[in-house]
């Protein structure tokens, strides 16, 4: 009786091996076929129920596949950060929520703003004092110098003056009085004299009060101008018509 499992247990084992040997076999045909076919053996195809089983298989899976393409196109976002979605309690907190986002979004705005007027009032402030230091250092410079400059500017004010001086004697008499012409000599005084020479003759009439305040102002001037030749004559000896004089 205690032999009988033992058998069955050599029997069942000798089965099992033979099984295996026989599925060893049939891959090693099925190998060596492929090879002479050409096919692969997770590609071949035994009957027409695996077709079906295979299609309904490869329907489920597309059938999955685009289930999970469509759950990933449209993703469900929670766009609450909490409290409820709905009634007047969450309305309050989506309200209070978006206060608070408004608050922090003008004071990131502010911050920046601020960061941005320090950094331009920085930029002019050096730039300010970068001219500010170019002027110090100038008029530092000029300074030192101005002595000197003044000292030479005086002296070329002088050159100057003297050159103009001689030039001008050169060139133009001096007079500074005031001369009574004769009518003869009237126009030999203003036709024979100098062309450089600026002439001021001045027609006058006795008893006329303008002609008289004329004359005393002309004997001002000759002097203060000595360079300018000032003459004066009688109205009646030049010969001129009465109705000049009038008008």
């Amino acid at each position: 009786m205690q032999d009988l499992p033992l058998a069955g247990l050599t029997v069942g084992y000798v089965s099992c091996q033979i099984h295996k040997h026989t599925q060893k076999s049939k891959v090693i045909s099925m190998d060596l076929e492929d090879k002479l076919l050409g096919y692969k053996a997770q590609n071949y195809v035994s009957s027409s129920e695996s077709e079906g089983e295979d299609d309904e298989d490869s329907g489920r899976e597309s059938g999955g596949e685009v289930k999970n393409k469509n759950t990933e196109e449209t993703p469900q976002l929670d766009l609450r950060v909490d409290g409820p979605m709905t009634g007047p309690k969450g309305v309050l907190e989506d309200y209070r929520r978006y206060r608070q986002l408004a608050a922090e979004q003008r004071e990131e705005k502010k911050a920046e703003l601020e960061a941005l007027a320090k950094k331009f009032s920085i930029t002019c402030q050096s730039s300010l004092d970068e001219e500010k230091e170019k002027s110090a250092t100038k008029e530092f410079e000029f300074d030192e110098e101005d002595e000197f400059v003044k000292m030479y500017h005086m002296k070329r004010l002088q050159e100057m003056r003297r050159r103009a001086e001689e030039y001008v004697s050169s060139i133009r008499p001096t007079f500074g009085t005031l001369q009574d012409i004769p009518g003869k000599e009237y126009l030999d005084a203003v036709d024979k004299e100098n062309a450089n020479v600026v002439i001021v003759m001045h027609l006058y009439q006795p008893g006329v009060e303008g002609c008289s305040v004329m004359t005393g102002c002309l004997k001002v001037l000759s002097q203060q101008y000595p360079r300018v030749k000032f003459c004066q004559v009688l109205a009646s000896e030049t010969g001129i018509s009465k109705y000049f004089v009038s008008i």
